[in-house]
C-alpha cells in the first residue's frame, strides 16, 4: 500500500512539473514555431482555431528541372520529285539548291515562295550542287559525266564541263570563284579554270568524298575504308594522312576556320580530327545507323549530322565540348544532305522522302 501511494505521488509530481515547464501556449512557442515550421494554436478566450501562414524552407523544396534548349523547328518545306542526293545554301541565305535522282537541279529564291526559279537538269542523277561564294553561280555535278554552271539570276546554263566516262560525285568552288574542283567516280579529281573552261590539272586519288578548306589551299579527300588525306591544291601533293577512321566513311566536312575535319561512318560514329596535329580529337556517338551527311556552321562551333538505316533525325553537336546540343523530332526519311545558311541559324536538309526542309536553329546558350 505504501509503495502504491509513493508511486502515485511521483506520477502526480511529474505531471505538475511538465505543466509548469510548458506553461500557457500563448506565452511560449514550440521549437517548431521558432524554426519557422507551420504551427496551429488554440485561442481559449474566443474558442476559434487560427492557423499561422507556413514559412517555406527553400532547401526542402524540389528543384525545377533545368530548361533544355528548344528544338530546331521547320520554317519551310519544299518538294523535289525524287530522292534527294545533294543540297546547297547560298552564303547570303537567299537561295537553296537541290539535286537528286530526278536528274534535275532545283533552285529556290526563298523570298519568292515554293516555285523553283531553276528547274533544269542533266540526263542522270545530280549528285552534287554548290554555290560560288558570291552566290551568282551554281555548279551541279551529275552521273551523266558533266558539271554544269548555272547563272542563278537568269537560270541559264552558261558552261558545261565534260569528262568522258567519269561520273561526278562532288563539286566545290575556290573562294575567288575562278576555279572549280570536281570529284569523279574512280577517285580522280579535276581542277577547272572557269574563265576558259579548261582543265588545269587532274589529281589522282582513290577518293569518294572531298572537302575544300575555306581558304581554298587544302583539299581533304577520303574513300571507303581509307584514311583522310590532306593535299595542297596548288601542287596536288599529299601533305598528310590521318589515322584510319573506324568503319567506311560516308560523309566528310571541313570546318570554315580550317581547324577541324569531321568524318561520318557506317557504324554510326562521328570523328573530329585536328587539322594542325593530324590526330583524332573526339568520337561522337549517338547515331544508330550510317552517318550520311555532315555540315559545319559558319562559325565552325556547331556540327550537324544526318543518318540513315536505323533513325530519321538530324543531330547537332557542340564542336568544343563534343556534346550533343539537340536533335530534330520530325519524322524524316534517310538524310543524305545538309547545308547551313550564312547566318548559322538556318539549315537545309534533304533525303529519301523527297522533302527539302528549311530549319530554324535555336540559339545556343553560352556556358558561363
Amino acid at each position: 500500500m505504501v509503495r502504491s501511494r509513493n508511486l502515485a505521488s511521483v506520477v502526480a509530481a511529474a505531471f505538475l512539473l511538465v505543466a509548469a515547464c510548458n506553461g500557457p501556449s500563448s506565452q511560449r512557442s514550440s521549437p517548431a514555431a521558432e524554426s519557422g515550421a507551420a504551427r496551429t494554436t488554440s485561442n481559449s478566450s474566443s474558442g476559434n482555431a487560427s492557423t499561422n501562414a507556413p514559412t517555406i524552407n527553400p532547401a526542402a523544396q524540389p528543384r525545377p528541372a533545368e530548361a533544355k534548349p528548344s528544338e530546331p523547328t521547320i520554317r519551310l518545306v519544299l518538294d523535289y520529285p525524287e530522292l534527294i542526293e545533294s543540297v546547297a545554301f547560298s552564303s547570303d541565305g537567299k537561295y537553296v539548291a537541290v539535286g537528286g535522282r530526278a536528274k534535275t537541279v532545283y533552285v529556290w529564291d526563298l523570298s519568292k515562295g515554293k516555285e523553283p526559279i531553276i528547274g533544269a537538269g542533266h540526263t542522270a542523277t545530280v549528285h552534287a550542287v554548290a554555290f560560288s561564294r558570291d552566290c551568282k553561280t551554281l555548279a551541279s555535278g551529275s552521273w551523266d559525266n558533266t558539271v554544269k554552271l548555272w547563272d542563278v539570276a537568269t537560270g541559264k546554263n552558261n558552261v558545261t564541263l565534260e569528262s568522258p566516262a567519269k561520273k561526278v560525285h562532288s563539286v566545290a568552288f575556290t573562294p575567288d570563284g575562278k576555279k572549280l574542283i570536281a570529284g569523279y567516280d574512280g577517285g580522280s579529281i579535276a581542277v577547272w579554270d572557269l574563265a576558259n573552261a579548261n582543265k588545269l590539272k587532274v589529281i589522282e586519288r582513290f577518293s569518294v568524298r572531298l572537302a575544300l578548306s575555306a581558304n581554298g589551299a587544302t583539299l581533304a579527300t577520303v574513300s571507303e575504308g581509307s584514311p583522310v588525306a590532306l593535299s595542297d591544291l596548288a601542287t596536288g601533293n599529299v601533305q598528310a594522312r590521318f589515322a584510319k577512321p573506324v568503319g567506311f566513311v560516308r560523309a566528310l566536312a571541313f570546318s570554315l576556320d580550317g581547324k577541324t575535319i569531321a568524318t561520318g561512318c557506317n557504324d554510326g560514329i562521328l570523328t573530329l580530327w585536328d587539322v594542325a596535329t593530324k590526330t583524332e580529337r573526339a568520337k561522337l556517338k549517338g547515331h544508330r545507323g550510317n552517318v550520311t551527311a555532315l555540315a559545319f556552321s559558319p562559325d565552325s562551333r556547331m556540327l550537324a549530322s544526318g543518318g540513315s538505316f536505323g533513325e530519321s533525325v538530324i543531330r547537332f553537336w557542340d564542336v568544343d565540348s563534343q556534346k550533343q546540343l539537340f536533335e530534330t523530332t520530325e519524322q524524316l526519311g534517310d538524310v543524305s544532305a545538309l547545308a547551313f545558311g550564312g547566318d548559322g541559324r538556318s539549315l537545309v536538309s534533304g533525303g529519301s522522302d523527297k522533302k527539302v526542309r528549311i530549319w530554324s536553329i535555336p540559339e545556343r546558350k553560352t556556358e558561363k
